[in-house]
């Protein structure tokens, strides 16, 4: 992704007068400023600079604005073309023709410069914010393929180049192993119940095992510096940080169309988008409630609340096994099923019996 200092702005405008004022707004931004006087010129230094925005006039002699920038998206279908249109046309069905071209902005004469800054500045920063988003995306599709031309017939492969990408942030992938553990040993528990007996077979269970390892697949790609926070994230950040949800799928998603068939991928998939719902509907990312909660989700839910209270983080210390436990019963019918929790409570007392039996020999 292009830093601000190479950040390219194509001003197209017919009078020289408006073209060394925006010339001089665009560079006192430290952007680099393409200022074109006509279709041709513009044409041309789209094909070279790749530019970051358009700023284009409307009432020109050769054509439009409008018309122009519609030649320039056709041409240039291989590029993004992010426009702001300036002009000294005020009219309401101007600006509604400008928006619906696609216009990130519109800007009528005369204008304030110090406002025009403002408004340039903050579309750079959202066309940035997708460049980098996208840059993490062609990431994550650049490493699956290095994984995915390893892998065998074995369905389970695919899953297992996901995880030991996840074992390049060592809090991640900590968190997703023991978290991996915790949801088979629930599984287990909860089979003994009427309600699940017949849904947690054995090979329900296997496929868990498989999958449950990446179901935070998404936070490899939230800014590591959030991650590592010393202290509560802003609600920005926050916001940022629910969106691994998301991330996390989208690979998956490449895989899993052309592989159907694949109950593994399914149940990542599964693991993925919705281990964050909450059984009251209070979750996210979709605010699903109840058993329109894939099982496995629940499941993995639980456990990784637990094992997140339980270990240390950058902004708090790890809390008790037992204060832990009480915040799990707690939720009981709001973010958690009352069996799970009952299920959850039976293996971490066996687990806690375990301890104290290996701890005395």
């Amino acid at each position: 992704m292009r830093d601000e200092t190479t950040v390219n702005i194509v001003i197209l405008d017919d009078m020289v007068e408006n073209l060394i004022v925006l010339t001089k707004v665009v560079n006192e931004l430290g952007y680099v400023a393409r200022p074109v006087i006509n279709i041709r010129q513009a044409m041309e230094a789209i094909r070279i600079c790749d530019p970051e925005l358009l700023l284009l006039d409307i009432a020109m002699p050769e054509m439009s604005g409008f018309d122009f920038y519609k030649r320039a998206r056709g041409h240039f279908r291989d590029k993004r073309l992010p426009v702001v249109f300036v002009s000294a046309y005020m009219d309401a069905e101007t600006k509604k023709e400008a928006y619906e071209l696609g216009a990130m902005d519109y800007v009528t004469r005369p204008f304030v410069e110090s406002e025009l800054a403002c408004r340039i500045r903050q579309q750079v920063e959202v066309v940035l914010l997708q460049e980098k988003r996208q840059k993490e995306v062609a990431d994550l599709k650049q490493m699956l393929a290095y994984k995915m031309s390893l892998r065998n017939k074995d369905k389970q492969t695919v899953l297992r180049a996901l995880y030991y990408m996840g074992k390049q942030q060592e809090q991640i992938s900590g968190h997703m192993d023991r978290v991996a553990e915790g949801a088979v040993k629930l599984a287990k528990a909860l089979r003994f119940m009427p309600k699940y007996e017949a849904i947690l077979t054995d090979h329900y269970i296997e496929c868990l095992k498989a999958a449950a390892p990446i179901f935070d697949l998404g936070m490899l790609a939230i800014d590591r510096s959030m991650i590592t926070k010393n202290g509560k994230l802003t609600r920005e950040e926050f916001q940022q940080v629910q969106q691994h949800t998301q991330k996390g799928v989208e690979p998956l998603l490449i895989l899993y169309r052309e592989e159907e068939e694949n109950e593994y991928l399914k149940m990542a998939l599964d693991l993925v988008r919705y281990h964050h719902e909450a059984y009251d509907g209070s979750g996210y990312p979709y605010g699903l409630k109840q058993d329109e909660i894939p099982l496995c989700a629940q499941i993995v839910s639980i456990v990784s609340v637990y094992d997140a209270l339980i270990h240390r983080v950058a902004y708090r210390e790890a809390w008790e096994y037992k204060d832990a436990m009480e915040y799990i019963k707690g939720q009981k019918e709001k973010q958690f099923a009352g069996e799970l929790i009952h299920a959850f409570e039976v293996t971490y007392l066996a687990d806690c019996l375990d301890k104290e039996s290996n701890e005395g020999v």
